[in-house]
């Protein structure tokens, strides 16, 4: 018989065994590992979930009691006459927005589009009209206008930045 001496660097039998054993404990490991992960994700998916209802809820609150701050303003500067008083009108908003600084600005706005006034700016014949401003079209055609609508974003005619339209 040929002896090619490979035979003397055969592996003992225990050796093939611990070899085995660990690729199965590798393997067991791999398996807990993605198992623990697939809860944790799932845990953090409901966590997160959780924390979007709470916000809801949160925002859902604000925008009732703005609506009814708003209500309120509506009443007290209702018509008499067919007739603002614009300076009432200038004082109420004004006096709001002190009192809702996360308010930046409060527009008073005709039916038309027309810009009357804002807690910033007293009443002027010279305001602008959002009357073919894409927003207030859209609240137009839809017939909110008895209702309370937070309409999409849009870049403010007269201080030039981002606003989000909240409507009654």
């Amino acid at each position: 018989m040929l002896d090619t001496g490979l035979s003397r660097y055969r592996q003992p039998r225990y050796l093939q065994f611990l070899g085995a054993m660990l690729a199965v404990i590798l393997c067991l490991i791999v398996a807990v590992s993605f198992y623990l992960f697939a809860q944790e994700k799932q845990s953090y998916e409901q966590l997160s979930l959780n924390i979007l209802e709470i916000g809801e809820q949160g925002l859902q609150s604000y925008l009732g009691k703005l609506q009814s701050s708003f209500n309120k303003i509506s009443n007290d500067l209702a018509l008499k006459n067919d007739k603002i008083d614009y300076k009432r009108a200038f004082s109420a908003l004004k006096f709001y927005s002190e009192i809702h600084p996360e308010l930046r600005n409060i527009t008073l706005i005709r039916a038309d589009g027309q810009i009357l006034l804002t807690a910033l700016t007293p009443y002027s014949p010279t305001l602008p009209s959002l009357a073919s401003n894409t927003s207030f079209v859209e609240y137009i055609r839809t017939g909110q206008q008895n209702n309370f609508d937070v309409g999409r974003p849009l870049i403010s005619l007269l201080r030039n930045e981002w606003i989000i339209p909240i409507r009654l």
